[in-house]
């Protein structure tokens, strides 16, 4: 019996042995899991912390966009409201010259009439004296009588002119006449000259 107790003893003490070493190296693996653990959770810690970080920035960013987004709006609208006032200033513009050109068109018209109206003036005082010189030739019988001759003269020497000139001209054809006895009196073929203007 004391081999059985021995035999006993050395199976519990065996199984003492095996279960200390057991309970080393769980204790030993506990541990190191333990500190994995411990890292984990500090690399899980920041993690957090830089996933909160960037939440903040995301909204951060989200925001500025937004922000970004309505001033691009107001800008587009300031652009579309500028080039309004611009094409409204061109009409103006446009307004203005084609006033301008009228007014110059205007000037000019009034200084022609100025120059139309001065001549006119000259003619006039011209017609008005000379009006006053056969008025006072008129008056008298003498004058007129003068006068008449003169123009009877000058319409003598009119009618002698345009004789001399006419004779020298030789007429030939038929006078006007487009057909004459019968036939025609053009000629069949015509010849056109062309001349170029100068």
């Amino acid at each position: 019996m004391r081999n059985k107790k021995d035999i006993l003893i050395v199976v519990l003490s065996a199984i003492i042995v095996v279960g200390m070493v057991v309970y080393v190296g769980q204790s030993r693996q506990k541990g190191r899991l333990l500190r994995s653990l411990q890292k984990v959770k500090g690399q899980l810690a920041i993690l957090e912390a830089d996933n909160r970080r960037l939440m903040i920035e995301l909204e951060n960013e989200r925001k500025l966009s937004r922000q970004l987004a309505q001033d691009r709006a107001s800008l587009g609208q300031a652009v579309k409201e500028r080039d309004e006032k611009l094409a409204a200033l061109s009409d103006v513009q446009n307004t203005i010259d084609a006033l301008n050109a009228q007014i110059l068109a205007l000037r000019s018209e009034t200084q022609s009439l100025k120059e139309e109206t001065l001549r006119l003036k000259l003619e006039l005082a011209q017609g008005r004296k000379s009006s006053e010189a056969s008025r006072g030739r008129r008056d008298s019988v003498a004058e007129l009588k003068k006068a008449i001759k003169e123009l009877k003269k000058q319409v003598t020497v009119v009618k002698r002119q345009i004789r001399n000139n006419s004779s020298d001209v030789a007429l030939t054809g038929n006078r006007g006449f487009i057909i004459r006895g019968g036939k025609s009196t053009y000629p069949a073929r015509v010849r056109i000259e062309v001349n170029p203007a100068q």
